[in-house]
């Protein structure tokens, strides 16, 4: 394993980790926390090079614990859906044909070099953007923006389970993870009544963050004994938001369960399965969840 210190994600995390602490509705909710008896110290973040760690919380000590690896992969996803969505998806929509094929290639090879670091960190092909480039790129700067809240929804679902009072006894496990879930989507709501200006990203940055555990995972369409699929929260992340049929997030819902089902060759049939996006999108789901 390379040295994850060097990660490509590194300059971006470590002001974001200490923003995120100084968050006014994360302050609030921790005094909530600490008032209600379920801390005893504050909520501290912190990652780990170890490639099998994604999320962890030890409700204890208040440590939240990101696997840094699975923060260089999260990215990679990022990168590859934003930037096949709006440089390939969109553009091809709008019946425009010209294309940049080059930076569709290129975004599909971060998230190829995101998704071996499942087996530990390597080094970053030199030749590929990097989220330090946002001052020079727009693109980059988007993808940071979506990946910052990506990992926020991560970090609300975490002290969920802290709040929620989850105990590690083997039972409920799957509704727990759920109602986990539910947690964060309430909090990242109320993000937008601070910053509504961000609506579209943070959105995205969501959906973003569940795609990266679908994309990660050859088994994203089965529950596990711990977890419910990776593709039922997703689908149940896009009902609490209640979109309209043309909302854009269905169109990225769908390239999502193309993107796993081509990443893991899983070869599904999913032609004229669907009018309109919605109804595209959840019979791709009745496809392949199992």
């Amino acid at each position: 394993m390379k040295n994850v210190k060097k990660s490509i994600i590194r300059p971006l995390l470590i002001p974001f980790l200490r923003k995120l602490e100084l968050n006014p509705i994360v302050i609030q909710l921790v005094k909530e926390l600490e008032h209600q008896g379920k801390i005893h110290k504050k909520i501290r973040l912190s990652t780990k090079a170890d490639c099998k760690v994604r999320a962890e919380v030890d409700s204890k000590s208040g440590v939240i614990t990101f696997g840094e690896c699975f923060l260089c992969y999260l990215w990679s996803a990022c990168y590859y859906c934003e930037i096949t969505y709006n440089e390939g998806i969109k553009i091809f929509l709008n019946g425009d044909t010209d294309i940049d094929k080059e930076l569709l290639a290129q975004a599909e090879d971060i998230y190829f070099w995101g998704k071996s670091l499942n087996d530990g960190y390597i080094d970053y092909p030199e030749n590929l953007p990097v989220p330090s480039d946002f001052k020079q790129n727009e693109k980059i700067l988007m993808v940071n923006i979506c990946f910052l809240y990506a990992v926020e929804y991560i970090f609300y679902h975490e002290i969920g389970h802290i709040f929620l009072e989850h105990k590690n006894d083997g039972k409920d496990l799957q509704q727990k993870e759920y109602d986990a879930d539910m947690f964060a989507f309430q909090y990242m709501k109320k993000e937008l009544l601070v910053y509504p200006e961000n609506e579209k990203a943070l959105r995205l940055g969501v959906l973003l963050g569940l795609s990266g555990l679908v994309l990660f995972d050859y088994n994203a369409n089965q529950d596990s004994k711990t977890h419910p699929s990776s593709i039922k929260r997703t689908k149940r992340f896009l009902e609490v938001l209640d979109l309209e049929k043309t909302d854009e997030l269905w169109v990225m819902a769908c390239f999502l369960l193309f993107s796993w089902d081509k990443s893991f060759s899983k070869y599904k049939n999913f032609l004229n399965e669907g009018d309109d996006l919605k109804t595209l999108f959840y019979n791709m789901c009745h496809s392949i969840i199992q």
